[in-house]
Formats: C-alpha cells, structure tokens, sequence
C-alpha cells in the first residue's frame, strides 16, 4: 500500500485512499476504505483510464468533494480530477 490519503466525509465517517501494485503498469489500483469497516477497492476510473493511483481528495469551492489522481498510459503518468460521489452502492468518481 502507498498512497495513503485519509479525509473525513460530510457525513463524518473517515475513509482511507490507497494505492497498490506495480505503480508503473496498467496493474495499479486505487481503494477507498471506510474506517472500521470492509474494503472496497475502485480500479478503472473514469474513461477507462489505465492504473489509477496516488488519489486524493480536496472540498471544492462549491463544497463539493473533488478527487485528484494520476493514471498510466504505458508509458508515463497523467494527472486527473474528478468529482467524488457516493450512491448507495459505494463510491463513484465522474
């Protein structure tokens, strides 16, 4: 595990961000897990983009929470933001 980022939600649990595996490969995954509870890992986040790692999450100005990440394209590392959501069924990066 590297990577880790840990923030607390609006709704006050605490989630950790990891990253894992070969971080030079389309292998590397990022999982948010809730603390004190089961993982539950996220790989291929949006656009199908190759990798995910290193995420991070900032409250926007809108208060909104936003990601940050980087993903792998054979070759070299892209970063990347999106928006952080959480329907019932988990977490959702768009």
């Amino acid at each position: 595990m590297e990577n880790l980022s840990m923030w607390r939600a609006a709704d006050g649990d605490w989630h950790l961000m990891y990253s894992g595996n070969n971080w030079d490969s389309a292998r590397y995954a990022t999982g948010i897990a809730r603390c004190g509870a089961g993982l539950n890992p996220i790989r291929g986040l949006p656009g199908n983009h190759q990798g995910p790692g290193g995420m991070d999450v900032f409250a926007a100005a809108d208060g909104s929470e936003r990601v940050v990440w980087h993903w792998w394209n054979g070759s070299t590392r892209f970063p990347m933001t999106g928006v952080l959501t959480r329907p019932s069924t988990g977490f959702l990066v768009s």
